[in-house]
């Protein structure tokens, strides 16, 4: 029967399937419902097969007495629109989706385009040069050039497309299932009443995502699964105050930020509904670590007093990305804070007008384990296992980080050593300690560039010398003695800075000090300030009195 004619029996049949749907079933019977009508109508589906012989997937909804006009599918806003499948960050076309989608050109932060001057045709194609990622030992992942269609005992599979962006880097298209509808024929009619064998796609696109070896596509540059090992951390705390325009404030802590390395931390924050709403009644603003992500907000207009409602949560802010929030100095610390209007002033929940739950999720990971990325410098740290203040036999040692991440990165770090008021120290003496990174110099001028602190420069292009991971790239690991605990300072007297609360550290690496990391630090290390208490002359004071 060609294509055409079977299109308009199946409207045919839909037509009569209506008009049955809309009359009563018996004398005394109930119609059904108009939802119930929607509902049967909704899931007929019809495929019309286009110029091309590949057959699309069209939803035709029919309701009976509707005069309300057809909205926008949700693939015309670019956003997954699988219906009732399994949502897949990479079947989101905004953000992934199909190659023709200019937005995804530009995922990996530029796009520039890649084009052969020569114009050569006799030459290799650049799929041939494509070594597609992997997912290790923990997942299995399809693999481009060639993109292998095949499968176990000739279970064939219609993969995702393999395409290349401007930038030049490959990406895999995520596979819609109106692609996986090819062979299922038949009218509407025929498929609501007789049974058929239909492809598992149809019911849920995400099953198209799997070749004939049972492997996912390749994620995608904004998918979650990209991120083999890691795992998804959620943490939360409660923002409280009572009076009307008050301001609440509260500190959680997203990951461990020095056993563990994060990304895609995200933070939503939810409302108690008390007394929102008209005449300016609202959130005046929202700010985490002293940045605006929220202004004028009305999480709900239901009110408060109703008790069964207070204990709704209603969102201000969902799913913000922290990328830009959570630094290295930062430590994985969130300095969250919310002010209320003045109009806010009935329905407390709890006794709090302002009552909202902060939520925090990260992937999140341990700091590469392996040994040739460093340990812990033999003295823990102050801000790692709280208050390091030793107790010496004649004063105090305070052990305080020396660290950061990223290729040339700046440390500034204020020491405090503690002492009962009136107490002075006669001397004090520092040392530093650091682990070997990236300080060979194979590549450039790998160096500590300074160390110093407010009132004296202790040293600068300090040459540590060693980079622990060639030597055992070259199976010839170094004792843990030879690259931990590098001495680069000591016995450096910084009496008068301590004694006048006025000791900071700092320390700085070269922009070529770029790769082997200590616990996921390229400048990692400590200071170490030993004081002897006893009788301290002030040389300002001294200073003064000259000069009188």
């Amino acid at each position: 029967m060609p294509h055409y004619l079977r299109f308009q029996m199946s409207l045919l049949g839909l037509g009569l399937l209506n008009v049955l749907l809309s009359q009563p079933l018996l004398a005394g019977a109930v119609a059904p419902t108009r939802d119930v009508r929607s509902l049967v109508l909704l899931t007929t589906r019809h495929q019309a097969a286009t110029d091309s012989g590949r057959v699309e997937r069209q939803n035709i909804v029919v309701e009976a007495n509707s005069s309300r006009p057809t909205g926008k599918q949700a693939a015309w806003f670019g956003s997954f629109a699988e219906e009732e499948s399994t949502y897949d960050e990479d079947g989101d076309h905004g953000r992934v989706g199909d190659s023709s989608n200019p937005q995804i050109q530009f995922q990996n932060g530029w796009s520039p385009d890649i084009r052969s001057p020569a114009g050569q045709t006799n030459k290799v194609e650049a799929a041939f040069f494509h070594e597609s990622r992997s997912g290790g030992p923990q997942a299995a992942w399809q693999t481009h050039s060639p993109a292998v269609t095949g499968g176990i005992a000739g279970h064939s599979s219609d993969t995702g497309e393999w395409y290349q962006r401007r930038a030049g880097n490959w990406a895999q298209e995520y596979n819609p299932d109106s692609k996986k509808m090819q062979g299922y024929q038949g009218n509407v009619i025929d498929r609501l009443t007789k049974p058929q064998t239909v492809n598992p796609a149809w019911f849920d696109a995400s099953v198209g995502q799997v070749d004939g070896f049972g492997r996912k596509k390749m994620p995608g540059q904004m998918s979650g699964r990209r991120l083999v090992g890691w795992e998804e951390r959620a943490t939360n705390t409660t923002l409280t105050c009572s009076t009307p325009g008050c301001t609440a404030n509260s500190t959680l802590y997203a990951f461990n930020w020095h056993e563990e390395r994060a990304q895609r931390c995200k933070l939503s924050v939810f409302f108690h509904p008390t007394n929102f709403g008209h005449e300016g009644k609202a959130v005046d603003w929202i700010t985490v670590n002293d940045k605006r992500i929220s202004s004028r907000c009305v999480p709900s207009l239901e009110s408060g007093c109703n008790a069964a409602k207070s204990r709704m949560l209603y969102p201000c802010v969902a799913e913000v990305p922290l990328d830009t929030i959570i630094t290295s100095t930062s430590m994985g610390e969130l300095r969250i804070s919310a002010k209320i209007s003045e109009g806010v002033d009935e329905c407390p929940y709890e006794g709090n007008l302002l009552s909202a739950v902060p939520i925090v999720s990260c992937m999140v990971a341990p700091h590469n384990p392996s040994p040739m990325l460093g340990k812990m410098p033999t003295v823990p740290s102050q801000k790692e296992l709280g208050s390091q203040l030793i107790a010496s036999p004649t004063g105090q040692i305070a052990i305080y980080p020396l660290k950061c991440q990223t290729a040339g990165c700046v440390v500034v770090e204020p020491i405090n050593v503690y002492r009962k008021k009136g107490v002075s120290f006669s001397s004090c003496t520092m040392k530093i300690l650091i682990n070997q990174t990236d300080f060979d110099s194979t590549f450039g001028n790998e160096v500590v560039e300074f160390l110093a602190t407010d009132r004296q420069n202790i040293t600068t292009n300090l040459k540590p010398g060693l980079n622990p991971c060639e030597n055992a790239a070259r199976g010839a690991p170094l004792p843990d003695d030879q690259w931990q605990n590098f001495v680069a300072a000591e016995n450096v007297d910084v009496t008068d800075e301590v004694n006048e609360d006025a000791l900071v550290v700092y320390a700085k690496i070269s922009p070529a000090v770029d790769d082997c990391a200590s616990q996921g630090n390229l400048l990692d290390g400590q200071v170490e300030v030993q004081c002897v208490a006893g009788p301290w002359t002030n040389p300002g004071a001294e200073a003064a009195t000259a000069a009188l």
